[in-house]
C-alpha cells in the first residue's frame, strides 16, 4: 500500500532524462510501455504540477491519435517507475488516503487466490460514471450555494454510532436554519436499481436514529426516475413516522439535472450558513 499522492511535477533530473524521450508515433513494432514513455514523456508539463489521472488521460488522447492502443496499467507502471527514480517530486499525501500500488494489487489477488475469496478489482466504468455525476451534483451545490464550500464532506467515512457500522455518504453537509440545524445528505445511484434505493434509506434511518437532535434531509439523483421508484421513498419515509422516538427525515428522488430545486423547499438558500457536521477531532497531546 501507499498514500495516494496529490500533485506531482517534473524534477530538475526527470526534465533532462524526459527530454531525451521522443515524443514522436513509435513504430508499430514498439512494445506498449514504450508507447505509455513517449506519450508520457510530451504529455507532462515542465513546471504545472499536475495529477496522475490528468496526465494518464492526455497520454490516452495521444495514443489514439498515434492509432496504439494503451493500458492505464502501462501507464500507471511508467510513472511509478519515474517516481522511483526522483524523475517526479510529488506533493505531500492527502491524510488518510492510500492506494493500492502495482505490486501491491497483484500481492492482493495473489492472497485472494490462495484463501479461496473474492478477487479485488479495479475501478470499472460504473465507478467512473458514478463519480462524474457526484462530481457534477457537487459542483452544481458549490455553484449556487458557496457557504458549502469548505464544510462539504464527500465521500468521506460517517459512523453510525457505538456498536453500528459505517456509512459513506456522496455528499453530507450541515446548515443553520431558523427552525435549527439541518443536514442533507447526496446521493447518486445511477440506474435508480429500487434494492440500492431502498439501502441507502435503510442508511440513513441508521444516520438519523443515531443524531436524532438534527433533521436529515437525503437528496437522491438517478439517471431516470418512475412512479414506482418514487413510491418506494414515499413509502419507507412514512413509515418512520411510527417511530419511537419520532424521526425528523425527508428524501426526494430526482435527476441530477433538477436535485437542487428541492432545497429551497427545505429552506435551504444561497446563503445558508453550512457547518462541518463532524469536523476533525484535534489530536490529544501525549
Amino acid at each position: 500500500m501507499a498514500r495516494r499522492l496529490g500533485r506531482a511535477r517534473v524534477s530538475h533530473t526527470g526534465s533532462h532524462h524526459l527530454a531525451a524521450i521522443p515524443t514522436t508515433a513509435p513504430p508499430w513494432s514498439a512494445p506498449s510501455r514504450e508507447v505509455a514513455r513517449r506519450a508520457l514523456a510530451r504529455t507532462l508539463p515542465d513546471t504545472e504540477p499536475t495529477t496522475a489521472a490528468q496526465v494518464s488521460n492526455a497520454a490516452l488522447h495521444i495514443a489514439a491519435e498515434w492509432g496504439r492502443f494503451l493500458r492505464r496499467d502501462d501507464l500507471r507502471q511508467v510513472l511509478a517507475h519515474w517516481q522511483r527514480t526522483a524523475w517526479l517530486r510529488t506533493s505531500p499525501p492527502a491524510p488518510r488516503r492510500w492506494v493500492t500500488t502495482e505490486l501491491g494489487h497483484r500481492t492482493f489477488r495473489a492472497i485472494a487466490r490462495a484463501t479461496g475469496t473474492r478477487l479485488p478489482r479495479r475501478p470499472r466504468i460504473q465507478d467512473h460514471d458514478h463519480d462524474r455525476l457526484t462530481a457534477h451534483l457537487v459542483g452544481q451545490l458549490a455553484a449556487t450555494h458557496p457557504t458549502v464550500v469548505g464544510p462539504l464532506r464527500i465521500a468521506r467515512r460517517t459512523s453510525l454510532g457505538k456498536g453500528q457500522s459505517w456509512i459513506i455518504p456522496d455528499a453530507l453537509v450541515g446548515f443553520t436554519l431558523e427552525s435549527g440545524p439541518l443536514l442533507l445528505a447526496l446521493e447518486v445511484e445511477r440506474h435508480g436499481r429500487y434494492d440500492n434505493l431502498n439501502r441507502h434509506i435503510n442508511n440513513y434511518l441508521l444516520l438519523a436514529q443515531h443524531l436524532p437532535e438534527f433533521r436529515l434531509r437525503l437528496l437522491v439523483a438517478t439517471n431516470q426516475t418512475s412512479l414506482g421508484r418514487h413510491q418506494l421513498i414515499t413509502d419507507r419515509i412514512v413509515a418512520t413516522r411510527h417511530h419511537q422516538p419520532p424521526l425528523d427525515i425527508q428524501a426526494a428522488l430526482t435527476t441530477t439535472a433538477t436535485a437542487l430545486n428541492h432545497l429551497a423547499a427545505w429552506g435551504i438558500h444561497p446563503t445558508t450558513p453550512a457547518w462541518d457536521p463532524f469536523p476533525p477531532q484535534p489530536a490529544q497531546a501525549k
